[in-house]
């Protein structure tokens, strides 16, 4: 299996880094 952690958690982390500029975003 080709399975990688890593690739999914970046992709975690991209998810909460775009949340996180939405906010921004609104208070702008």
């Amino acid at each position: 299996e080709n399975y990688q952690p890593d690739e999914e958690h970046i992709q975690e982390q991209n998810y909460k880094l775009e949340l996180e500029l939405r906010k921004l975003k609104q208070c702008l």
